[in-house]
């Protein structure tokens, strides 16, 4: 039994962190189905769905999935009644609702000359990805779907074709000391026709308020254009500390590479933003997921970390 528990271990310590889809509305958005027909098909069909199960004082098991192993099950299950050959074919024969757009926001092009740079270009992909997702009348591709397009040279159309869009945000960033300048372009998938066009000019210190504006843009754009109907106003963001922002982008950045020393080097930079903004409940966010992925990776026991993550989530949602 204990060779069959280190082969099992072995085994998923041997998948990349970039392979795993993280809680049920990924899994879902990754197959192309509703959360519920997801979860059924874990209790029906053995969908290798994974949890982390932490001790009595946890509050709700970690779900996630790797891809690899959801690709190799729905190749079993090909000709199988209700589930499709592969992935892709899965969201083409996903019901779409006409009423709602569809876009998916490309990783901006990191096109400075210093690579310490990217967590600002990520940062801002990730950002606008979270605003553009609060329009009632929009469907954003998630994160962890457009990743495999980074540092790819693209066809707009190809995309959107492979991945059900109707439009797509490309756009690249260069930054020289404090100046930041944002190029974008929203291409209709459907004539590869450029719908809208944008260059930000600014200082770093700027960026929340220029996040906010290219979010706006986009969305009166892709409203107006797709549906002809009138854009709906995203609400602004209150002033914050520019340097708190950025070394919560640089937590984020660190954490998503999901790995030990990343994920702890995340972790410091979040702890760095509560210590110039004590209310900075982004920056709460990052530290319980920061001890969440620790547990996961068996840096730490869950009774050492859950409670921190615990106590770091509430602190979130209090403020």
């Amino acid at each position: 039994m204990a060779t069959q528990d280190h082969k099992a271990k072995s085994k998923v310590e041997a998948l990349s962190p970039a392979d795993r889809l993280d809680y049920w509305q990924e899994i879902a958005k990754y197959l192309g189905r509703e959360v519920r027909t997801v979860q059924r098909w874990e209790r029906e069909k053995s969908l290798p769905v994974r949890r982390l199960s932490g001790d009595r004082e946890d509050i709700q098991p970690r779900v996630f999935a790797y891809k690899s192993e959801i690709d190799a099950w729905v190749a079993r299950q090909s000709g199988h009644r209700g589930v499709p050959s592969d992935a892709s074919a899965a969201a083409a024969l996903t019901p779409r609702d006409p009423s709602l757009l569809r876009v998916a926001v490309l990783r901006l092009e990191n096109s400075g000359s210093n690579p310490e740079t990217e967590f600002l270009s990520d940062g801002v992909s990730d950002s606008l990805i979270t605003r553009l997702s609060q329009l009632a009348s929009l469907r954003v591709i998630s994160r962890t779907s457009v990743l495999r397009y980074k540092g790819q040279a693209i066809d707009p159309g190809e995309v959107g074709r492979e991945l059900e869009v109707d439009a797509v945000l490309t756009g690249r960033m260069v930054t020289r000391g404090n100046a930041l300048s944002i190029s974008l372009e929203l291409i209709d998938v459907r004539d590869n026709s450029v719908m809208w066009a944008g260059r930000y000019n600014r200082s770093i210190d700027d960026l929340v308020t220029v996040e906010d504006e290219i979010s706006q843009s986009v969305a009166e754009k892709l409203e107006v254009k797709l549906t002809g109907g009138s854009h709906t106003l995203l609400p602004k963001r209150s002033k914050q500390n520019p340097e708190a922002y950025r070394l919560y982008l640089k937590g984020r950045y660190y954490w998503n590479k999901r790995t030990g020393d990343a994920v702890k080097r995340g972790l410091d930079y979040f702890h760095q933003v509560i210590e110039l903004d004590p209310v900075y409940g982004l920056a709460y966010a990052g530290i319980a997921d920061s001890y969440s992925m620790m547990v996961f990776n068996n840096m730490i026991s869950p009774r050492d970390g859950l409670p921190k993550a615990r106590a770091a989530a509430t602190r979130a949602l209090t403020g």
